[in-house]
């Protein structure tokens, strides 16, 4: 049990370490443009700092990573779902949009837009049901109570982001929602990191 209780505080800490240099480079490289346009038209090769999004996505790509290990013990499935999070975030970071991200039905959009935004959409819902599958655990304790906290805001921000990007294509509220997804599932992860750092993955479980 001790030996197992490090483990994940050490990942769990590690995780969280990562993910907020993440989010730092990613606000670095939007250069003062924290509400219009998506977030990925920073990593657009003519953007100013493309390379500190790629690298700040890339990171919170091996954050999840890590994070996917500190929850394996409680559940599986989840760590395997964040785990494959993971994989559509680097992807996403790896494949850069054309200017403007442009997105169908509305624009005309690059292989590469597809490619990214596919990942991201994917690395979203799959982190989604990561959350879910926490909720499902009976061994998550209080951290099954917050999944639940963040599968009730992500999950219908997520469904609304696709339907109003059906419905209306670019606007300003898919601007702000994406925003806030971002936010509020960086938010979790450090919530659920702080809470696998303060108690051990048992204690977790049995509350």
């Amino acid at each position: 049990m001790p030996t197992e209780w490090l483990n994940s505080r050490v990942l769990a800490g590690l995780a969280g370490a990562v993910l907020l240099v993440g989010a730092a480079l990613i606000l670095f490289s939007l250069g003062g443009r924290y509400v219009a346009g998506y977030v990925s038209e920073a990593g657009d090769p003519s953007a100013r700092y493309p390379n500190a999004y790629r690298a700040g996505v890339l990171a919170l790509a091996v954050g999840l990573l890590l994070f996917s290990g500190a929850v394996a013990r409680v559940s599986g499935l989840a760590a395997a779902l964040v785990i494959a999070a993971a994989g559509g975030a680097a992807v996403s970071g790896a494949v850069s949009c054309s200017p403007g991200c442009p997105l169908p039905p509305y624009e005309n959009s690059t292989v590469s837009d597809l490619v990214h935004a596919g990942a991201s959409l994917a690395a979203g819902a799959l982190f989604t049901l990561a959350l879910g599958a926490l909720v499902l655990s009976r061994r998550a304790g209080r951290l099954r109570v917050l999944a639940g906290v963040g599968f009730a805001v992500l999950a219908p921000f997520g469904l609304t982001i696709v339907a109003l990007m059906l419905a209306v294509g670019r606007s300003g509220i898919t601007a702000v929602l994406e925003r806030a997804i971002l936010v509020a599932a960086l938010g979790w992860v450090l919530s659920a990191c702080w809470l696998l750092l303060r108690r051990p993955p048992a204690a977790v479980a049995d509350t």
